[in-house]
């Protein structure tokens, strides 16, 4: 049998070999490691980009690699797959074949055999172009020093390892539909069409979670694997069932010379037939199907640490409170706390100490597990556990694309059309549902109804705003015309509650009930009734005591003045219920207040580079400007340059730029110093934990401006990449009234 196999495979080389299919393979496989190589010459980001826990050649080996699944891979099998089996349909070399002391089983296998080959040969000069680029761009253009630059045989080895296993099933269909089908162009036009189906599909949201080409898609989107840790994804076992199931049937066509005869003309093969069916749909239907992860048997946060950066705590806060509901030590970069109360299904904040922060979804029975990684100014953080899902959707509002209908009531368009417009809003609605449906990871884990329940209102909440909207302009240009809601507006208008307190964390929701509140009252709005007075009016309950406790945290930020800030707190706090949210509105109110403007700056010591000691006092007489950052502050980085050209703009007025640094390490600031601007005073504070505390400085970057006489102007000044900054600066220091 062996030896009859290497017959046939002998036979096939010598009929391949002015075939191409190698070459092809060969030129398809350099085509998006070129391309990618000659991006990055042109825009240098390899240089400029701070990477996180990235490895420099397996960054060059798998951002190009979707376009060789998702296209190249994919057109190979199709164009070699048609032309290996053309080649014996042409010149009757099936028939010839059989003539020979070969089996069909291994003249069969064997060609498949040589396209496996060819696949596996096209994905390795892929990998060499790969790392052979990236030495290329190393060896002649700058690298930024953040990246490993070790070579990582065992990831790309994976990963190509996946890839192949992918692509299997595209290979066994094409080249069983190529064996069926003598003509060599009906195979192409099949294959090629089904490759388009697969890039046009995907753009409207089609669940293709069962469709041969995209598993090799997934794969490539997906090097080093999913979420789980399992070995290979689900689309993988589904390419090695497929190929199973495709493999059988060319062959046993082949062998029998037709559909009837090789599947329904003999009871056993009949039998043998329809247990292969059953077996393969039975499994596939099993990978296909998305599967909820099950509640842990205790409420978990978790993690590791991966950091030039000392941490110290976790903090797990209420997203709408800002109330710390657990402070996690940190002890050799791992963290653990088990809640002992029962959490809502909900968003919360975790702060992972001083430095970066991510909301992630959890509840009840959850086990949350974080993964920090954080060097440089350059931070992530996986979440795995029970909310695998969640986390990676993330806050669900449905498609953030172009909306026409939204656009048509932006413009003012066929007002009159009250049916078109309601029956276009609820498409919009539906198509959104779906994306929904089909939100399903890679590991093809898909999230619980808890989440899928409240991310449904909040896109109904979305689409409302719309129908919202439209009466708006309806009743002020086409008033006469009049409305009968049709049984889907009626639906969709009644699938969000108004007293949803759940709701009420996320911002949509909360104006969305601040702008029911204020149409549903518009007599009491004219009269002079504020927002604050009317959900002061709504019926007691916690629904009541979230709105106020927001709307009041809201109004308290916006107050410039004491006097005003405590007049909001004196009149609306006492109607609170709920001691834990009024004392936090108590010590928002006396925060803001010591940085009122008009209130004394207190003073604090820093230092420069040389030791200098300065004080607020050093200053007095000029405006002071502090920018507080960190070298590991992303968004003080990209606010830099910025503020360097106003220093530059103002340099000759009344007014002092400073640059106040907070990193933990002082040798880090020094370091940072080298690339700075000399210009602008650079300094840091002597106690940094103090100087924080003093300014409430949670959020970096922040701007503190000092009048001149030593009182806080605003301590939370505009950044300077806001348009707003040069008028706000021109007026205070008199610019604008110039001549």
């Amino acid at each position: 049998m062996l030896h009859n196999f290497k017959t046939a495979l002998q036979t096939e080389r010598i009929k391949i070999k002015r075939s191409g299919i190698f070459t092809l393979g060969f030129i398809l496989a350099l085509i998006m490691p070129l391309l990618y190589f000659t991006i990055q010459i042109i825009q240098g980001d390899m240089y400029n980009d701070r990477i996180v826990d990235t490895n420099f050649y397996f960054h060059f080996y798998k951002n190009p690699l979707a376009g060789l699944t998702g296209f190249f891979l994919p057109l190979l099998i199709i164009i070699t797959a048609s032309k290996i089996a053309q080649i014996d349909h042409k010149n009757k070399g099936w028939q010839l074949m059989e003539m020979q002391p070969i089996s069909k089983l291994s003249i069969y296998f064997s060609k498949f055999l040589i396209l496996c080959f060819n696949v596996f040969l096209t994905v390795l000069l892929y990998t060499v172009a790969s790392l052979f680029f990236a030495w290329l761009y190393h060896t002649f253009s700058d690298v930024h020093e953040s990246y490993d630059m070790s070579l990582p045989l065992s990831e790309i080895g994976y990963a190509s390892i996946k890839v192949f296993v992918a692509s299997l099933a595209i290979l066994a269909f094409q080249y069983a539909l190529s064996v069926i089908i003598s003509g060599f162009i009906w195979s192409l036009v099949i294959g090629f069409a089904m490759l388009l189906a697969q890039l046009f599909l995907s753009s409207f949201q089609i669940d293709l979670r069962w469709y041969p080409h995209n598993f090799l898609f997934v794969s490539g989107m997906n090097p080093t694997g999913g979420l789980l840790g399992s070995f290979f994804l689900p689309a993988e076992w589904l390419s090695m069932v497929y190929t199973v199931f495709f493999l059988f049937v060319g062959y046993h066509w082949y062998r029998f010379k037709g559909f009837y005869s090789a599947f329904a003309k003999a009871v056993p093969r009949a039998i043998t037939s329809l247990l292969i069916l059953a077996v393969c749909s039975g499994l596939a239907y099993y990978l296909i199907m998305p599967k909820t992860l099950e509640a842990f048997d205790k409420t978990v946060v978790k993690g590791t640490i991966s950091s030039d950066k000392n941490f110290k705590n976790i903090y797990v806060r209420d997203i709408m409170t800002q109330d710390t509901m657990a402070v996690i030590a940190v002890k050799n970069n791992k963290f653990r706390h088990e809640f002992k109360e029962e959490l809502a299904p909900q968003f919360y904040n975790i702060q992972f100490d001083k430095y970066n922060a991510i909301d992630i979804f959890m509840g009840a029975n959850d086990s949350i597990q974080l993964k920090e990684t954080l060097y440089g100014k350059d931070a992530s953080v996986s979440v795995l556990g029970t909310r695998i899902s969640e986390n990676k959707q993330q806050i669900f509002y449905g498609t953030t694309g172009f909306s026409y209908v939204g656009y048509q009531i932006e413009n003012n368009s066929s007002l009159e059309k009250v049916a078109y417009y309601m029956k276009e809003i609820y498409s919009e609605y539906e198509e959104d549902l779906s994306e929904l449906k089909n939100s399903i990871s890679v590991d093809h884990i898909k999230a619980r109804e808890d989440f899928l329940n409240r991310s449904k209102k909040l896109i109904a909440v979305k689409h409302i705003n719309k129908w919202n909207n439209y009466l708006k302009k309806k009743a002020i240009y086409n008033p006469e015309v009049p409305v009968v809601l049709t049984p889907d507006m009626n639906v969709l208008l009644s699938s969000v509650s108004y007293t949803d307190d759940a709701l009420l964390s996320d911002r949509l929701y909360f104006d969305f009930i601040k702008n029911h509140l204020a149409d549903s009252n518009k007599e009491a709005i004219d009269q002079g009734k504020t927002n604050l007075e009317l959900i002061a009016d709504l019926e007691e309950g916690t629904f009541k005591n979230k709105m106020l406790f927001t709307e009041i945290r809201s109004q308290l930020n916006d107050q410039v003045k004491i006097a005003q800030r405590d007049s909001i707190f004196n009149a609306f706090a006492a109607v609170v219920t709920n001691d834990s949210y009024r004392d936090i509105l108590d010590y928002q109110r006396k925060s803001l207040n010591k940085l009122s403007r008009g209130v004394e700056a207190v003073d604090f010591l820093s230092m420069d580079k040389d030791g200098k000691q300065y004080t607020l006092a050093d200053f007095k007489g000029k405006y002071v400007l502090i920018d507080s950052w960190a070298s590991w502050c992303g968004p003080c980085k990209a606010q830099e340059p910025y503020y360097v050209k106003k220093m530059i703009k103002y340099r000759k007025e009344n007014i002092v730029f400073v640059s106040m640094n907070m990193d933990e390490k002082e040798s880090n600031w020094l370091e940072d110093l080298t690339e700075m601007n000399t210009e602008i005073v650079q300094l840091r504070p002597l106690n940094v934990d103090a100087y924080g505390a003093l300014y409430n400085i949670d959020s970096i970057p922040r701007y503190i401006l000092i009048a001149p006489d030593g009182t806080i102007d605003d301590a939370a000044f505009t950044p300077p990449v806001n348009n707003a900054f040069d008028d706000l600066l021109d007026a205070k220091l008199g610019l604008n009234t110039r001549p």
